[in-house]
């Protein structure tokens, strides 16, 4: 691909393009001078960050570093309680880090975007951000980039060309901060009680500044290493020591707070030799200069190496020469220390890799060979989009040392501004494509939702803080069936019944009266308390409680004298939609581990909501929920989309009743949308969603990728179609003004319905400032969903599952099954746990579980219309194959590592 090319690549949008990197990885080119294009402006509230501050991620298994187009990157960790390890607070001379400054005495040359003629790119990769810089004597190229794994570390690799004729001495200033930034849930609970939002971010500020900074310099002047403590505390002097030789500490028994007392220790690592000289104080450091020019670069500071308040900073210099049209790269290393990690070990680790190999390469080679790929004809773009999304899905995940697993927290505004993970029915659907290519992380989401869950069955809306249970007005009726949605996937397409037995503590897991049982008597657990605790509503549907899916169906729906009886009486069809379809998989699941009495009990209740949904069917749809008598039915002269997809996918309705639904879906919320589908057919009165925007008439991915999974049942062309509306290309074309939404974006779009479709959620006043625009605030904190519109997992996960829709590919007790109807005429999609492949002479795949045994592979045809089939391998060796009401039917055994693989030739097709 020739980047540089004027036709930019389909899906680039205004801000940039996306190119093929020369690690021969997408990658998108930011070419956008914010500073003077006020299409770069966002209408936000600038409490959190500068309008024209667009966002992108740079992470791995734990750590999701949040990358500026300005150039710096503030580094998010969970242990303790989530947080930005370095804050930007410029008011406070705090620039978050990742970038630096060059001298030779005289010129300046630095990374922060700060003058636009002299920055020539800015590339945000898998995994890293690269910034090339010029003036007419030198150069800089900056990588900053999280390897690959599970470490908590990033390293900036800076390189420097000499461009001039003579010998230059130089210096390079490398920034990092050190103003921890905590995602207090108690700074919310002040903001609401207060009616202050600016309280949210004034609270977090006040903390941190309760910590003393202590600063080490380390042996052989390799870097500086800071640790945080309280002068109050009572663990204040155990805060201040700490042996570099040993692993992360862990003060005290852990217990449930909401924000950490002992925060981790950071670093600034040299990891190519000594450096000399440092800065730790940042008021000093950048002076009245700020961030463009500091005043600190003009001297030869040595090391100024004290306590420090606050206003801390982690600044290295390092010395060196360059010859004409010489190049020089050197290499830093920052982080923190979590327990079970040791700094002399990082140091050593990546000293040694960094001298002997490409870490950046190994990563970009790492990310490209674990993550699916999906191959359409004439859809080229489908396949760099697929990629990316597993990046900023997986790149999303961070660990939680509290519940000791990792975890997919859904990001967006509700992790970095609110303050919360959750809700708790997000990470399992955040987690449904690692089945096919990572189930240790599927594996690892299952537990700790568990480990959340109360001793009755119960799992709480969200945890905030470290590990304690936020404080919420929702107590979902819908959270269990999303957790047995995903054991039973994971351990039927693993095949992994040995899963189920393994033993998990409830909450609070770290008491002397917690008790610990099986996963699958945890399954059992939440079944009843799905079945039993919330149960059915006089019309034989679950009942509603506070909220199911959308936690708006009932506050500020429906009014304050009636919400008591409605939460008592309240019926959804839409939990009874997908129960009708989960249930029988849990089913499923309780019969592959002989667990027949259980098997039996979910089938009948599974029965039981079909019957009660057949009587919601009004000639043209499903209403949406029963809200008493006194309210009546909502749905009936108004599509809503949530629970249609559910009835379709668990078989609720007959075949005459599908095809009469979709009809009205597409004619109503597909076809008048630019993008994917709408929430409903017309806006919804909600005092909590301007029109258009949200839950009233919003798009949203997550109920999307059911519609998808839907039509793929009816209309295979109609699925493709709408699955390419909600991919972020498609927004990039529609809307390419609006930069979120073309590398990631938040968990709703607003509709056109909406006066400003194509963007999220936000007060009119902060595009107009008119106060007379201002009116209600978005929610109660005051935050609108522009204040952090991207890094939302909903739109990377729901794309990457519905793969296994569209291709057909279900998983069985005794295997796979394919229907293979997808509307192309050739395709490829490769994971590590299935594949599959059409040409013009036939198909081929393998299935890949955990567990050695042979296998039944069921490929069914469209309309069950077979091809005249010549031959049929399995494993490389021809056999003999059966063709039944199920299909062709391939049998065979998985090979350890090789998987059992199959193809089938049949006569050409075109």
């Amino acid at each position: 691909m020739n980047a540089r090319n004027n036709e930019k690549p389909y899906g680039s949008g205004y801000f940039g393009r996306w190119i093929e990197d020369r690690f021969g990885a997408p990658a998108y080119r930011y070419e956008c001078n914010q500073l003077a294009d006020p299409r770069a402006t966002t209408p936000m509230n600038e409490l959190w960050r500068e309008k024209t501050d667009h966002y992108f991620l740079v992470g791995n298994d734990r750590i999701a570093g949040v990358a500026s187009n300005y150039g710096y990157i503030k580094i998010r960790q969970d242990e303790g309680s989530p947080k930005y390890l370095n804050y930007y607070l410029p008011e406070l001379h705090q620039y978050a880090g990742g970038f630096g400054y060059l001298t030779d005495g005289v010129n300046l040359l630095t990374t922060y975007y700060s003058e636009p003629t002299q920055f020539k790119e800015r590339i945000f990769g898998m995994g890293y951000c690269r910034k090339t810089v010029s003036n007419a004597n030198y150069s800089i190229d900056q990588r900053i980039f999280a390897p690959f794994g599970d470490d908590p570390v990033v390293i900036s690799q800076v390189s420097f060309t000499n461009q001039t004729d003579t010998n230059a001495e130089l210096s390079w200033f490398e920034y990092w901060g050190c103003f921890n930034f905590q995602f207090s849930f108690q700074a919310v609970i002040q903001a609401i009680g207060k009616q202050d939002q600016n309280l949210l971010k004034k609270y977090r500020v006040e903390s941190e500044k309760k910590f003393k900074n202590r600063f080490i310099l380390l042996d052989d002047n390799r870097g500086l290493f800071n640790m945080k403590f309280n002068p109050s505390s009572r663990n204040a002097e155990q805060q201040k020591d700490f042996d570099l030789r040993k692993r992360g500490i862990q003060i005290g028994k852990k217990k449930p707070i909401f924000e950490d007392r002992n925060p981790p220790p950071i670093f600034l690592i040299s990891l190519d030799g000594p450096i000399q000289g440092c800065y730790t104080d940042a008021q000093k450091f950048f002076g009245n200069g700020g961030v463009s020019n500091p005043r600190g670069v003009s001297s030869k500071a040595s090391f100024n190496i004290q306590m420090e308040d606050f206003q801390s900073c982690m600044v290295l210099r390092k010395d060196f020469e360059l010859k004409p049209k010489e190049t020089k790269t050197l290499i830093f290393m920052y982080g923190y220390i979590p327990e079970g990690f040791g700094l002399n070990d990082l140091i050593e680790k990546y000293t040694h890799l960094t001298q002997t190999e490409s870490v950046l390469m190994n990563t970009l080679e790492a990310w490209k060979s674990v993550g699916p790929k999906l191959e359409v004809e004439g859809e080229k773009w489908v396949s760099r989009e697929i990629l990316w999304h597993y990046y900023y899905l997986r790149g999303g995940l961070t660990y939680d040392d509290f519940f000791m697993e990792h975890i997919l927290s859904q990001g967006h505004i509700y992790q970095y501004l609110i303050g919360f993970q959750g809700a708790a029915r997000d990470p399992p659907q955040h987690a449904m494509p690692f089945l096919y290519t990572d189930p240790e992380i599927a594996k690892e989401i299952i537990r700790y939702t568990f480990k959340e869950t109360k001793k009755n069955g119960k799992i709480p809306y969200g945890i905030t803080g470290n590990g304690a249970i936020m404080p919420s007005p929702w107590e979902p009726s819908d959270t269990e069936l999303w957790v047995l949605w995903l054991t039973a996937n994971y351990v039927l397409s693993s095949k992994d019944p040995g899963f189920l037995e393994e033993e998990i503590p409830l909450y609070p897991i770290y008491k002397k009266s917690s008790s610990t049982i099986s996963i699958k008597e945890f399954l059992k657990l939440i079944y009843r308390h799905f079945t039993e605790n919330t149960g059915k509503g006089e019309h034989g549907l679950q009942r509603v409680a506070s909220c199911d899916w959308n936690d708006l169906i009932i506050s500020g729906f429906v009014p304050d004298d009636k919400l008591v009886e409605v939460k008592k009486k309240g019926e959804s069809v839409l939990n009874s939609a997908m129960a009708a379809y989960v249930l029988p998989l849990f089913a499923t699941l309780m019969e592959y581990v002989n667990e027949e009495e259980t098997a039996q009990k979910a089938r009948d209740y599974a029965n039981d909501m079909k019957d009660a949904l057949r009587e919601q069917w009004n000639g043209k749809w499903l209403r949406r929920a029963w809200l008493t008598d006194a309210i009546g039915w909502v749905g009936d002269d108004i599509l809503w989309l949530e629970p249609q997809p559910w009835a379709i996918i668990s078989e609720a309705l007959d075949d005459e009743k599908k095809k009469v639904l979709v009809k009205n879906i597409d004619k109503k919320v597909r076809q008048p949308s630019e993008l994917g589908a709408i929430l409903q057919s017309e806006v919804i009165e909600n005092e909590n969603s301007p029109p258009g925007m949200g839950n009233s008439a919003g798009i949203w991915p997550s109920i999307n990728g059911t519609l998808i999974w839907a039509l793929r049942k009816v209309d295979p062309e109609m699925a493709w179609d709408e699955y390419k509306k909600n991919l972020l290309a498609y927004h990039a074309e529609t809307y390419p003004e609006i930069w979120y939404g073309i590398w990631s974006g938040p968990d709703t779009i607003n509709s056109v319905f909406s006066e400003f479709p194509g963007h999220t959620i936000f007060n009119k006043f902060y595009l107009s400032g008119d106060p007379k625009d201002k009116g209600d605030n978005p929610i109660s904190t005051g935050i609108n969903w522009t204040d952090f519109p991207v890094l939302n997992l909903h739109p990377h996960a729901w794309p990457l599952y519905n793969i296994l829709h569209l291709l057909g590919i279900e998983f069985t007790q005794t295997g796979i099954k394919i229907c293979l109807d997808f509307p192309k005429t050739t395709y490829e999609f490769s994971s590590p746990l299935v594949g599959l492949k059409k040409t013009h002479n036939g198909y081929s795949g393998w299935y890949n579980p955990k567990t050695v045994g042979k296998w039944t592979i069921e490929l069914q045809f469209k309309g069950n219309i077979y091809p005249q089939v010549q031959k049929l391998l399995i494993n490389e060796q021809e056999k003999e194959f059966q063709r039944d009401e199920h299909g062709i039917v391939v049998r065979g055994k998985n090979v350890t590592e090789k998987g059992l693989h199959w193809k089938l030739t049949v006569e050409r097709q075109y």
